[in-house]
């Protein structure tokens, strides 16, 4: 299995994905009649390996992932014979429906069996797979070589993108003693800070191409509780799968985070602002 390079850039459909019987292109008086079904379907999310640093090289760029299973059926009807080529590939979906570049790609041997793809949050895929059945027939004196192809493209499967945690890189909390460890995870009312969205997502699938500020534009980050924030992120502070805001809490509380990246949301992770207090 190949995986081709794409830009990791995070509620999740989940369940059986029907395929419908594909129809031959070409067949023959030799019975050679091929037939090919493909599925992709979400079978878990992806494990987790411990907590990424925003702002950091991801430790697990799998994160708010999931593991998916493809499968295939193909046959080449009664002709005993008969030899088969299989070739699958998944693609990316862009945001407009149509294939982008590959994602997976397979040849496999067997007429039927399955392969495991891991998704990265934020992706949009679809499998497509060709059978070319190819028969040698003779009638004592003459071979004659017989072939017929079968394709089937079957239904997308998305994985929706993935807020992996924020930290306050920038602000001023007074009056209280804060935790060494939870420094960067705590607000406090009134005061500004700038923080930054651990967003996981691919911008194939979600965003719509152009310049660096029409995609921006495309990404809003959002706050909520104590907090309240709808804006898309500040370009001067953007990094690579990171990406800033400035939050001021009116008071103190639970403030939600979140994003919604071409019209998707992200989870939601939940933080908290203390009230001020001395300053």
């Amino acid at each position: 299995m190949v995986v081709a390079p794409h830009r990791l850039v995070i509620a999740v459909a989940t369940g059986v994905l029907a395929i419908g019987l594909a129809l031959p292109t070409g067949a023959h008086a030799n019975h050679l009649t091929p037939s090919i079904q493909v599925k992709l379907e979400l079978v878990r999310k992806a494990r987790e390996c411990g907590r990424n640093t925003v702002g950091q090289p991801a430790k697990c760029g799998w994160r708010g992932g999931y593991v998916a299973r493809l499968s295939w059926r193909a046959s080449c009807g009664s002709e005993p014979s008969a030899s088969a080529e299989i070739a699958i590939d998944t693609s990316v979906v862009k945001r407009d429906g149509r294939r982008g570049p590959t994602y997976v790609t397979s040849n496999p041997d067997a007429l039927s069996g399955e392969e495991r793809v891991d998704i990265r949050p934020g992706l949009r895929l679809r499998p497509a797979a060709s059978l070319t059945c190819v028969a040698t027939t003779s009638d004592g004196n003459t071979e004659t070589s017989h072939q017929a192809r079968a394709e089937h493209v079957g239904p997308d499967v998305f994985v929706r993108p993935f807020l992996d945690g924020y930290v306050a890189t920038r602000g001023t909390i007074c009056g209280v003693r804060v935790p060494s460890r939870k420094l960067g995870l705590i607000f406090q009312a009134r005061q500004s800070a700038t923080v930054t969205w651990g967003l996981r997502f691919s911008g194939d699938s979600l965003l719509r191409p152009g310049s660096i500020a029409a995609q921006l534009r495309q990404i809003s980050l959002r706050a909520s509780g104590a907090a309240r924030l709808r804006g898309s992120p500040v370009r001067h502070l953007l990094r690579a799968n990171d990406y800033a805001q400035f939050v001021r809490p009116r008071r103190g509380g639970r403030v939600k985070l979140w994003a919604v990246i071409g019209g998707v949301a992200t989870n939601t992770v939940t933080g908290r602002a203390l009230p001020r207090r001395g300053c």
